[in-house]
């Protein structure tokens, strides 16, 4: 039987004894490293690294690596998050070390009448230390306690799966331990690819509206609980280079209930929108469109409901933009140049 295969030591370095993993950890730098070039350098050459396995046979592990890579690299890069980050895990490690041990151990005082009761101790290192039992379990409740509180608040447990398949053939898991990822979110720009594409990926939507939430599935970030018609999601971006007539290939990935079926959503650049029917199947499923965006620079893409016949929209996953080297269908250009 094979071993299970383990991203974070294969592709990180980041060996299984390593259970809890900070962004530091994770982006192979000094811990508390204050150069911002060098983060970013070492943030962008991992992710680029893991990437090139995209389309290898362990692709489906990379996924949930890159959004983690790219979380560490949005914290670190942001003066404010770094600060409040930087102060929780200092926290954690001054709570994870022991008491110090006493400079000089407590004098026993004997009556020197009296004969001293000699006692057999199964261990003799520990009969010659009487002390460091009651200061190891005292290490250990105070450290255990202090696991689970700082779990409960900070720590968020990564397993990797794959969103399309369930479970990978994989055992490793890693508790990395993260900020507050809401208030880095709004600063964050998606740069488009080498290859021209453009990744909106869950984790870095802003969320808009009463209802609509970020959650995990499947270890990735999927937007859900889309209940309301006035919840609505966009991600800042940057385009550097256009495809041809400025038409990107949209690929919507989600999933919706049965009752779902025939709903609506908007994908909207600027001016340009593109209405899209959901399919309610119940399984993960992936559409394609065509939108135009503008011109170069910085631009915000919008998902909003448009029509709704069930309680939840859909669970969205993620929008790509893909420069494809097919053109547009006439029928769509025709629908574009009327807006």
């Amino acid at each position: 039987m094979s071993e299970p295969f383990d991203p974070y030591s294969q592709w990180l370095g980041i060996e299984p004894h390593e259970v809890l993993v900070d962004h530091y950890r994770l982006l192979g730098v000094t811990r508390f490293e204050q150069d911002v070039e060098m983060i970013a350098q070492a943030a962008d050459e991992r992710m680029t690294y893991v990437r090139s396995l995209q389309t290898g046979p362990r692709g489906g592990f990379t996924q949930a690596l890159l959004n983690e890579l790219a979380t560490a690299r949005v914290c670190l890069l942001n003066p404010p998050a770094k600060a409040s980050y930087d102060q929780m895990l200092e926290g954690m490690l001054r709570a994870s070390q022991p008491p110090p041990a006493p400079a000089h151990p407590p004098a026993i005082t004997t009556s020197p009448v009296d004969a001293p009761v000699v006692v057999e101790a199964d261990d003799p290192e520990q009969a010659s230390r009487p002390w460091a039992l009651g200061v190891m379990v005292g290490v250990m409740v105070v450290g255990l306690g202090a696991v689970i509180i700082l779990a409960a608040q900070w720590f968020q447990t990564q397993t990797t799966l794959d969103f399309e398949h369930g479970l990978s053939n994989t055992t490793a898991s890693r508790e990395l331990v993260v900020g507050d990822w809401e208030e880095v979110v709004d600063s964050v720009v998606v740069y488009q690819e080498g290859n021209g594409s453009v990744n909106f990926d869950a984790a870095f939507a802003q969320l808009h509206g009463p209802s609509i939430t970020r959650e995990q599935m499947s270890n990735l970030d999927v937007l859900t609980r889309w209940e309301s018609m006035d919840d609505w999601v966009s991600w800042k971006f940057k385009i550097v280079k256009l495809p041809p007539q400025g038409v990107f290939l949209v690929r919507v990935t989600y999933a919706a209930r049965p009752a779902s079926d025939g709903g609506s959503f908007v994908l909207a650049v600027g001016e340009q929108e593109k209405e899209c029917e959901i399919r309610g199947t119940g399984e993960p499923v992936t559409d394609e469109y065509y939108l135009a965006v503008p011109s170069t620079g910085e631009h915000t893409l919008t998902v909003r409901a448009k029509s709704k016949p069930s309680d939840e929209l859909m669970t969205l996953k993620s929008v790509t933009f893909v420069q494809s080297s097919h053109h547009a269908p006439r029928d769509e250009m025709r629908e574009m140049d009327r807006r």
